[in-house]
């Protein structure tokens, strides 16, 4: 048996990608029989085979190997060091036109007041009891509240 992370992984970003073992197979050289074995975990790649496998879905070697749960390297450390899962980096990314707003907003001394609160909201009652739904709208509602009064207290002090 080989080894499991790898297989898990590539059943993974298959899937994810809607990636078909036959589209696979012709992308890195090899046949859709291949693929299948290592999706089963009977073989693994050899490691230029398993180098193309990495390009093809743009992933590190560690996630493709299941070290790691960061599939770009660059996001591992900000992964590791901040707790952001991979979503909410490429998030931040694709906000690079919006780094000012979002620069100020995380340096506003209210920012650790409006997530205090947020945490202190949803936690009210566990998930799953009947005033779940009714206390996460509240949460979202009295969170958004929080944002307008910082938002608009950052308009003002970049008025002056």
């Amino acid at each position: 048996m080989a080894d499991i992370g790898f297989s898990c992984r590539l059943q993974g970003l298959l899937k994810d990608t809607k990636t078909t073992r036959q589209q696979l197979a012709t992308a890195i050289g090899v046949s859709h029989q291949s693929v299948t074995q290592w999706q089963s975990g009977q073989t693994i790649p050899d490691i230029l085979k398993f180098k193309k496998i990495a390009e093809y879905f743009d992933v590190s070697y560690d996630y493709l190997l299941g070290d790691s749960k960061s599939k770009k390297p660059e996001n591992e450390r900000v992964m590791s060091d901040l707790g952001l899962t991979e979503g909410a980096i490429e998030m931040l990314i694709e906000a690079e036109n919006f780094t000012d707003i979002i620069s100020a907003f995380l340096e506003n001394n209210d920012f650790m007041i409006f997530i205090t609160m947020v945490d202190d909201l949803l936690s009210i009652n566990p998930k799953g009891t009947v005033f779940e739904r009714i206390d996460t709208d509240y949460a979202l509602y009295k969170a958004v509240k929080q944002m307008e009064g910082i938002l608009m207290a950052m308009i003002g002090r970049s008025e002056e």
